[in-house]
């Protein structure tokens, strides 16, 4: 008896600690989540600050004067997104490794070549003093926050057990550069077309370059591109063997593979659509405007909703965690949206070490001392990692980011550096500082004259009616380099000039069409240099303006349908080029790949997640890219050249177009026969019919769902701890879309399983209205543990909105939670 009333005890006991622990592990996780009201007296701002929130935690912030506005949005900012802002941080710095140990050393020491830190100190030396002003107390914002919230931050601080450092206003510069980097598609493509001009030469690089034509939009320069053409070839590093440039690349492209992964971005974004037309084609003053930018898909959301409201000042839209400011959004007067340009704003060079003195190297034929420059990187667990980093006039050399045994003598004596427009100083703080509180058309533009990097056409409306597109970007003077292929930096005339280009960018208002459309397509603006060859299709743009001249008249409702839209005008065309060769050999289908090509002819184009017509299309076209690219490129330059999915997607359009059926791309050279275009389409179908049957375990085409194959899940930077893993991560969910549709949802060509890419936000407005409707994939919050932090989710995955008021006063949906009084 007596031993049974001890176990009874024991199992007590041991029952009151466990839930003792539980409880205060709930609390501990609990404990960053803010009071439902905050008033405080603080020694920073100069007035009373007060802020109102929905039921979706957005915030809206009244203050007296700017300068506490912006001390506002630094808090806010740093109370809801402080671990997304001390990400941004670290990875521009390159101090990953301090937190996640050696596994992330050549990813900081990539980081760190491009001189994220360099840049901000430059940018800051020439920014006026209102800039400065507001970054200033943004950052104290920021500071407050941290200094008030030490013992109780977001859940990714106690499990990485650190405290953030002091925000400054050089880190949301250096955030600016990182995000405009991030969003440069030359600088991962140029590295992969160098690769397979090595690799299999010039000619054919060129070829796998959709619509390749480097004289298009560049005819004041066509001579000296002529010049560049000529002497552009593998043959023409006759001093630095092509070994070297291979290995070198190779490292570079599995480093940027690596930082992707780590961003969950294994997919180069294709950009972004945004619109803007009259809701009824005869009444001027009656605008709305759309915007969807597409990129990576993770949490926390990568765009922060705000509506900020102070004298002379009164904005609601975008903004983004690390700077102030909104970038997609509204005010009293106007509004506006912005796309990627998708503009090759980045060049490679090969650098001439002197073989009798590592120390020197050759620029324009002349010899030049490298800067040396002495850098430690720590690392979680170990000891921290010495190493010198070299300087070239142009950059800092990115090959000595490696450090193998085996290579490090070889890249040591050739070096790899780059040009790049964010390397120049440029004031985007100030640009849309402007644009936040223009109040028509031309005050919107001349703000826009600031901007550099990255290259965006931002869409436009105001309530007088006026409307359009405006490319804002400085282009480099390329002088005779070459902007697709790595250069000869020893040579004269390849460098870029010092400055970037003060050209008059073009622009697009009040066209007679009912509206304006951009989608990372080619735009019929004229510029006087070479601006890209990266563009995405056309499809998105053509079905935008497909569906807005059926309307004659057009409201929000519309634009929030139209986001949604699932129909693929490419998978039209590549339908309308294959089906003649497979009706050919109908008789050599089994009744299962019949059935197949009899949905295919009768499917609407939707690709939606029940469609199994979506499915069979879909794995046809990646069996075609993987048997007409696969065998020329291998693994690794495959993977890299599908990841822009502009590019396969527009070549084997056009290849299929073709009038030679025997074109050498459609040959295997695996095989001794030689395969031309009609074989390569059969085995292309023929196999994707028997991959659908094994993915779905079923020869039935009735049960092969688009969605079951293709799903999204929200993952966090940290979601790969499996401990974490149930609170920082949500889905899968069974989804449509691909790169071609208005609603983008893509993975990859090498993972089609997995979505990656897709709407970031959307964001519509109409002119007529004091309202905007925006969400996100997420929340306002990107504490895990907040409520705010994925209830966004289902409305953003159905097509709802919120909608909020722009008006000065809060709408009567938000609640007061925070009032600060100066000390």
């Amino acid at each position: 008896m007596f031993r049974l009333k001890r176990f009874l005890i024991l199992l007590l006991s041991i029952a009151v600690i466990f839930t003792a622990f539980f409880f205060f592990a709930v609390k501990l996780a609990y404990i960053s989540l803010p009071s439902d009201y905050i008033e405080e007296k603080v020694s920073f701002i100069k007035d009373t600050i007060k802020v109102y929130s929905n039921q979706y935690g957005i915030p809206h912030i009244i203050a007296k004067n700017e300068r506490d506005a912006f001390f506002m949005m630094g808090y806010q900012h740093a109370l809801d997104r402080l671990w997304q802002m001390e990400l941004y941080r670290r990875i521009s710095q390159g101090s990953l490794s301090e937190l996640l140990g050696p596994d992330k050393l050549n990813i900081d020491r990539f980081y760190r070549s491009l001189q994220f830190q360099k840049i901000a100190k430059k940018i800051w030396k020439i920014m006026d003093k209102d800039t400065k002003f507001m970054l200033q107390s943004y950052s104290e914002g920021v500071n407050y926050f941290i200094e008030e919230n030490k013992n109780k931050l977001p859940l990714e601080f106690n499990a990485l057990n650190f405290v953030p450092q002091k925000w400054e206003p050089i880190h949301s510069i250096m955030v600016q550069r990182f995000l405009a980097f991030e969003q440069s598609v030359a600088f991962s493509m140029d590295i992969t077309i160098s690769q397979i001009a090595l690799k299999l030469g010039m000619k054919e690089a060129q070829e796998l370059i959709p619509h390749f034509d480097i004289f298009k939009n560049n005819d004041t320069s066509k001579s000296k591109i002529n010049q560049i053409q000529k002497g552009s070839s593998s043959q023409t590093y006759n001093k630095i063997s092509t070994k070297y440039l291979a290995e070198v690349l190779s490292e570079v492209a599995i480093t940027i593979i690596k930082k992707d992964k780590l961003l969950n971005k294994e997919v180069l974004a294709t950009g972004s659509n945004t619109w803007v037309t009259r809701k009824i084609d005869s009444i001027n003053n009656n605008l709305i405007l759309a915007n969807d930018p597409h990129l990576k898909l993770g949490l926390p959301s990568y765009w922060y909703q705000i509506h900020v409201t102070c004298p002379n000042f009164n904005v609601t839209g975008m903004s983004i965690p690390g700077m102030p400011l909104v970038l997609v959004g509204r005010n009293d007067y106007i509004s506006w949206g912005m796309t990627s340009s998708m503009a090759d704003d980045c060049d490679f060079f090969v650098e001439m070490v002197d073989s009798t003195d590592n120390d020197y190297y050759y620029l324009n034929g002349v010899r030049k001392a490298f800067n040396y420059i002495k850098d430690t990187i720590r690392i979680k667990g170990k000891e921290a990692s010495k190493y010198y980093l070299r300087e070239t006039e142009r950059s800092a050399v990115i090959s000595d980011a490696y450090s193998k045994s085996e290579t490090k003598n070889l890249f040591w004596s050739n070096c790899l550096s780059f040009s790049w427009s964010g390397q120049y100083p440029s004031n985007e703080f100030k640009a849309m500082y402007l644009v936040n509180k223009a109040k028509n058309k031309t005050e919107f533009e001349n703000a826009l004259s600031l901007w550099s990097v990255p290259g965006i056409i931002f869409s436009y409306a105001d309530k007088q009616g006026n409307y359009g597109l405006k490319s804002a970007i400085k282009l480099p003077i390329r002088n005779l380099t070459n902007p697709i292929f790595i250069n000869e930096g020893w040579k004269q005339g390849k460098a870029w000039a010092s400055e970037l280009s003060n050209e008059t960018v073009p622009a697009i208002f009040n066209p007679k069409s009912k509206f304006v459309v951009a989608a990372n397509n080619k735009m019929s603006f004229n510029y006087a240099s070479y601006f890209t060859s990266y563009y995405s299709l056309d499809k998105r743009a053509e079905r935008i303006s497909e569906i807005l001249n059926q309307h004659k008249e057009y409201y929000i409702r519309d634009a929030q349908i139209m986001q949604m839209d699932l129909l693929s005008l490419y998978a039209k065309e590549f339908l309308e080029l294959t089906i003649p060769y497979l009706d050919r050999n109908n008789k050599f289908l089994n009744d299962t790949e019949k059935e197949g090509l009899n949905k295919l002819k009768k499917w609407d184009l939707i690709l939606s997640p029940i469609s199994t017509s979506a499915s069979i299309y879909t794995k046809f076209f990646e069996r075609i890219i993987y048997n007409t690219f696969y065998d020329e490129l291998k693994d690794d330059l495959f993977s890299e050249y599908t990841s822009f999915s502009a590019f396969p997607a527009g070549k084997i359009l056009e290849l299929l177009k073709a009038s030679d059926s025997t074109l050498h791309w459609f040959d295997d050279k695996r095989t001794k026969p030689v395969e031309n275009k009609e074989q390569i389409i059969m085995i292309s179908y023929n196999e994707a019919i028997e991959a659908l049957k094994s993915l779905f375990n079923t020869d039935n085409p009735n049960l092969w769902k688009y969605g079951e194959n293709h799903q999204l899940i929200l993952k966090h930077f940290l979601s790969g701890n499996l401990l974490l893993k149930p609170t920082l991560e949500i889905g899968p969910f069974k989804l449509g879309g691909d790169f071609s549709t208005i609603n983008v949802l893509y993975g990859s060509i090498s993972n089609p399983k997995e979505i990656s890419l897709g709407a970031s936000m959307r964001f519509i407005t109409d002119m007529e209205e004091n309202y905007i409707y925006f969400i996100l994939p997420g929340g306002s919050s990107g504490d895990p543990v907040s409520p705010n932090f994925l209830n966004q989710v289902q409305l953003w995955l159905n097509g709802g909105f919120i909608r909020i008021g722009t008006n000065p006063k809060p709408d009567k949906e938000f609640i007061l939670k925070i009032v600060f009084k100066p000390k």
